[in-house]
């Protein structure tokens, strides 16, 4: 990894981060995020506005899909549909019973795929409407119809 970073992204930007496997893209946006320690080197990151990071292991709550995407805020329906509608995860509600209302977590017997975990966590991120979203592959564990639904509706959308 690169001994100086640079970054100046502008509001309404759409940036990504390339490079080979194991070159240090991951650590780059969990240092961008605060989750990397940075081991005596110096530096600083202004951030103007809310950051939502969606990584590439979905860390999902035990309770209903609903719960999971609201992430402790009030419903509002209209972003809600808009949430569970780009991110793919509609599709996901459609074929359950109990859709939304659906428990996940370790004691259930819903079983979730990377892409279901995946649409649940893009659908909370985009519920949260924040300033900023980092995503590190979270494109990689969707399907190609939901990859290409997600890169449309909610990343140039």
């Amino acid at each position: 990894m690169t001994d100086t970073i640079n970054f100046d992204i502008r509001r309404g930007h759409l940036v990504g981060v390339s490079g080979t496997t194991k070159s240090g893209k991951s650590s780059v946006l969990s240092a961008m995020v605060g989750w990397m320690p940075r081991h005596g080197q110096t530096g600083y990151m202004h951030v103007y506005g809310e950051v939502i990071f969606c990584g590439r292991q979905p860390q999902l709550l035990a309770g209903s899909i609903k719960q999971n995407v609201l992430f402790g805020l009030p419903l509002d329906h209209n972003m809600y549909t808009k949430a569970v509608t780009c991110s793919g995860l509609v599709r996901f509600l459609q074929m359950l019973p109990m859709g939304d209302e659906t428990v996940i977590g370790k004691s259930t017997s819903v079983a979730l795929d990377e892409t279901f975990a995946s649409c649940i966590a893009l659908a909370r991120a985009v519920y949260k409407d924040a300033d900023v979203y980092i995503f590190d592959e979270i494109l990689e564990r969707l399907d190609d119809q939901t990859r290409d639904l997600v890169w449309h509706s909610c990343i140039l959308g």
